[in-house]
């Protein structure tokens, strides 16, 4: 699982952020063949029991405290804190996430899932070492947190509700509109994992419930 290197870069020719990112790489690899994504995470998972094998099962706080445990404990990397987006939003399409069973809950057409490889996700947490922001759950880095968001969620309007149906947590408005449309509504009850799937729709052409 880890890389070749302590961080050494006298001895290996390794920055930090080289040795940051064979980790991130090496971890989700790893994670790939063995680890679930949950709701959330139990505190079996906390001082790095994923990797002592307490539990394989994780939300994304618990999958970057564990490689932020490795890089602390293992290599001797300190100077981490934890980079957080709080609310409700969609990930950018393409995402791969480090479960390899869940391939999105997001679509644009029915059935879309696995092409669109996007989340509908309540709050996100990674790892941030000198001003890089590292997600071992998609084994990227990024600068910027709007660079991660294809939109964020915002309450439907009563308006909206009334119409359709449905209740709160079952539609959102999008902050941003997209050629799909501007609105995310709940399609299936039971995706993968217990996690609803979703599908974005014009305001005109949301089903009613």
């Amino acid at each position: 699982l880890l890389p070749a290197l302590p961080g050494a870069k006298t001895v290996f020719g390794d920055s930090v952020s080289a040795a940051l990112k064979k980790l991130m790489n090496s971890f989700y690899a790893y994670g790939r063949k063995n680890f679930t994504w949950t709701t959330s995470s139990s505190s079996s998972a906390n001082n790095g029991g994923m990797m002592k094998g307490a539990t394989k099962a994780g939300a994304c706080g618990a999958f970057n405290a564990n490689f932020r445990w490795l890089a602390e404990t293992v290599l001797g990397i300190t100077g981490f804190s934890q980079g957080k987006f709080i609310g409700q939003f969609i990930t950018q399409p393409g995402s791969v996430c480090i479960d390899s069973k869940w391939v999105g809950n997001v679509c644009t057409a029915p059935g879309g899932f696995s092409t669109t490889k996007s989340y509908k996700f309540k709050d996100h947490y990674w790892a941030v070492h000198g001003g890089t922001n590292y997600d071992v759950c998609y084994n990227h880095t990024f600068g910027n947190v709007s660079s991660i968001i294809w939109s964020k969620l915002e309450p439907a309007s009563s308006e909206v509700l009334k119409k359709t149906g449905r209740a709160s947590n079952e539609i959102y408005q999008l902050e941003k509109a997209l050629p799909a449309g501007n609105h995310l509504v709940m399609v299936k009850e039971n995706a993968y994992g217990s996690w609803p799937n979703w599908q974005i729709f014009p305001e005109d052409k949301i089903p009613k419930k």
